[in-house]
C-alpha cells in the first residue's frame, strides 16, 4: 500500500497543517469511575488499526463543558503516543460512533482532519503505511519504551494530492481491502475444513476404521 502514496508530483504538508491535533489531558486516576457518564479514550483503547472499546473509562459530567478542547467526534483519528509502535504495527485507530463526544486522555493524540485539504479515510490509510512506521521508529525515544512526541507527530509529512485524487485512492484501497477480506475468509474456511478432515481421520484411525490400502 505504501506505493500508492509515493509520487514526486504531490505537494506535502505536515500533520499540523492538515489537521487539528488534540493532545490528551492528564486526568487524575480518581476521576475514572464506572458510575460516571462521559467516556474517555486511553492508550488501551488504541490498537493497531483497531479501536478497543472498554467499560471502565468514564469521567464526571462536569468535564464535558470544561474540557471541550480534548473532545473528539466519531470518525476522528487517534494515535497512541506511548508504545506507539509494536510488533503488529502502528497503534492508530478511528473513533467509533459509540465514542462520539469522548474526552482524550494523556499520551493519546487525536487528529481532526481539515476536510478542505485532506480526506479522513485517505489520511487514516496513509498513517497505516510502512513509511509512517519507519518515521515513527526514527523519532521515538526507545530508552524505556517507544514514545512519540506530539512535536514529531505534528511534523510528520503527508502527501497531499487533490481531494478528488484522494477520494479515488480511497476507493481503490476499499476495493483492495474488500478483496483481501474475501480471500482471508476463504482461507480460514479451508483451514477449518482441513482441521475437520484431520479430526475425522484421527477418529477413524483410533477406532480401527481407517483403511490403509
Amino acid at each position: 500500500m505504501q506505493g500508492v502514496f509515493e509520487t514526486g508530483n504531490w505537494e506535502t504538508k505536515t500533520i499540523q497543517e492538515v489537521t487539528k491535533v488534540i493532545n490528551g489531558y492528564a486526568f487524575a486516576s480518581k476521576d475514572f469511575k464506572s458510575t460516571n457518564t462521559i467516556k474517555s479514550i486511553k492508550i488501551t483503547n488504541v490498537g493497531v488499526k483497531k479501536f478497543v472499546e472498554s467499560v471502565d473509562n468514564y469521567l464526571p459530567e462536569k468535564f464535558k463543558d470544561t474540557l471541550k478542547e480534548v473532545q473528539v467526534k466519531d470518525g476522528n483519528i487517534v494515535i497512541a503516543l506511548t508504545r506507539t509502535i509494536i510488533s503488529g504495527g502502528l497503534k492508530v485507530a478511528v473513533v467509533p460512533e459509540s465514542y462520539d463526544g469522548a474526552l482524550v486522555n494523556q499520551r493519546v493524540a487525536a487528529l481532526v482532519p481539515n476536510e478542505k485539504i485532506i480526506n479522513q479515510r485517505y489520511l487514516y490509510n496513509f498513517l497505516t503505511t510502512d513509511g509512517v512506521a519507519k518515521y515513527v521508529l526514527a523519532h521515538v525515544n526507545t530508552l524505556m519504551q517507544p514514545n512519540l512526541s506530539i512535536h514529531d507527530l505534528k511534523n510528520l509529512a503527508v502527501p497531499c494530492p487533490s481531494l478528488q485524487e484522494q477520494q479515488s485512492i480511497v476507493k481503490k484501497l476499499d476495493a483492495l481491502n474488500a478483496e483481501t477480506a474475501k480471500l482471508e475468509t476463504i482461507y480460514q474456511q479451508k483451514i477449518h475444513d482441513l482441521e475437520e478432515f484431520k479430526k475425522s481421520v484421527l477418529q477413524k484411525a483410533f477406532a480401527g476404521e481407517l483403511k490403509t490400502k
